[in-house]
């Protein structure tokens, strides 16, 4: 079954990115206690977060580290050759330079796309809350993007009034737009966070609240868009 194997596969990657850290813990003198206590956290974003993610496709995930370990050399180049080792994984293709840096592999045969943010903290807790704004502090842009990808999607699924609603009419604007070839960032039209965003601002929006609303899937609205599309409003840092 996909989801067993899906899970299994997140489950022992889970596993590895642990070993990595704490082997990299040892590795930089750090006590025996602060070995132990290493740690790293995987989460699951893009559209398997969002609850909305087709059979077969690319598993969109975030590892989540401590800040002594860093994306140019540890992960692109310690875990990289940990992984490259394991038996599990083919495919691998490290990307450093893309606009949010990525590690993409298979894991027995499922396609995962892996990125990593190093946050400020020495050990980094499971139950991390990743919505807090405070794990983008002291952090790099690329950092901040691949921390996003995860904040975001879970600020939508908070702030739309009903998520079911909002999974089924975003599954059906995805059908719509990969039958016309018009669904991918790579090639300029929208992709899964953008269509998202719209989804969830219509749903929030009174139109939507409606039963009218409900029942015409997508309605497409004419706007010249001068702010940007959110589905709630975001709080000013100081």
């Amino acid at each position: 079954m996909i989801i067993a194997d899906t899970c299994y596969a997140l489950k022992s990657k889970f596993n590895i990115v642990v070993d990595w850290v704490k082997q990299l813990t040892r590795i930089r003198g750090y006590t025996d206690q602060m070995v132990e206590d290493a740690n790293a956290v995987i989460y699951t974003i893009g559209s398997y977060r969002l609850g909305v993610h087709d059979p077969g496709v690319d598993i969109d995930t975030l590892c989540v580290g401590p800040s002594y370990v860093n994306r140019d050399a540890d992960f692109f180049f310690v875990l990289h050759d940990l992984l490259s080792g394991t038996e599990e994984v083919t495919e691998l293709q490290p990307i450093p330079d893309a606009h949010v840096p990525v590690m993409k592999f298979k894991f027995d045969g499922i396609s995962i796309d892996l990125l990593y943010a190093s946050v400020s903290l020495l050990v980094v807790p499971d139950n991390l809350d990743i919505s807090d704004v405070s794990v983008l502090y002291d952090v790099d842009e690329p950092t901040v993007r691949s921390l996003n990808r995860c904040r975001v999607t879970d600020q939508i699924l908070k702030h739309v009034p009903n998520v079911e609603h909002f999974r089924t009419t975003f599954r059906c604007l995805k059908y719509w737009a990969k039958q016309r070839g018009v669904y991918s960032n790579v090639t300029g039209f929208l992709g899964g966070v953008n269509g998202a965003l719209l989804v969830a601002r219509g749903i929030v929006s009174k139109c939507f609240r409606s039963a009218r609303g409900r029942a015409a899937t997508i309605t497409m609205i004419s706007s010249n868009f001068p702010p940007p599309v959110q589905p709630s409003q975001m709080s000013r840092r100081t």
